[in-house]
């Protein structure tokens, strides 16, 4: 058998269980609703979830008015208009961070493999923080490159759009939600 192989499977099921245990319950864009899919309880009721559904991504929509309509709209693009795109662009955000993440949970697996050395489950929660900030920086390309897409197809200045798109990628990435859960959840 080969020897790399074992290890490859030991890093591969490591990195699902630290995406598992350390995300969020609320990751893409600020918020993330995937959590009801796979962590309310049945008792919790289904109208309660899709109201409280509802409401993280109305808070996300909110969210992206701010950081994106509004600067876009000082440079001349119909704040209406752009407000009733951003309701799509929510949705896209929600894939972009979950493209996000599988690129980050990737690119760790494949340096892993690659790294010499022995892995084991500490050294491995000793990459945590590196994997975060990977997280951070994969997330935050989708998001740049998505919203970037969206003000230029509304004809934003290119340094504009840029200028946007990064404020987009630092101030909406769900980096900063993941990695302020453990510190939330401790002082709760």
């Amino acid at each position: 058998m080969n020897e790399g192989r074992p290890r490859f499977l030991l890093v591969f099921l490591s990195a699902l269980v630290a995406c598992h245990f350390w995300a969020s319950d609320a990751a893409a864009d600020g918020f993330d609703v995937a959590w009801f899919v796979t962590r309310v309880p049945g008792s919790f009721g289904t109208m309660r979830g899709v109201l409280l559904a509802g409401l993280l991504l109305l808070l996300d929509y909110a969210l992206n008015i701010l950081v994106i309509a509004w600067p876009a709209a000082a440079t001349g693009v119909p704040f209406k208009m752009a407000a009733r795109e951003l309701i799509g662009f929510t949705v896209f955000a929600q894939i972009a961070d979950r493209l996000g993440m599988c690129v980050c949970v990737v690119l760790v697996l494949v340096a892993e493999v690659v790294a010499p050395g022995r892995t084991t489950m500490a050294s491995i929660a000793a990459g945590v923080p590196y994997m975060l900030v990977l997280n951070f920086l994969t997330s935050g390309a989708f998001i740049w490159f998505l919203s970037y897409t969206y003000l230029v197809g509304w004809s934003v200045g290119e340094r504009r759009a840029r200028w946007i798109a990064s404020s987009a990628a630092l101030l909406t990435n769900p980096a900063w939600a993941i990695g302020l859960a453990p510190l939330l959840e401790r002082s709760w």
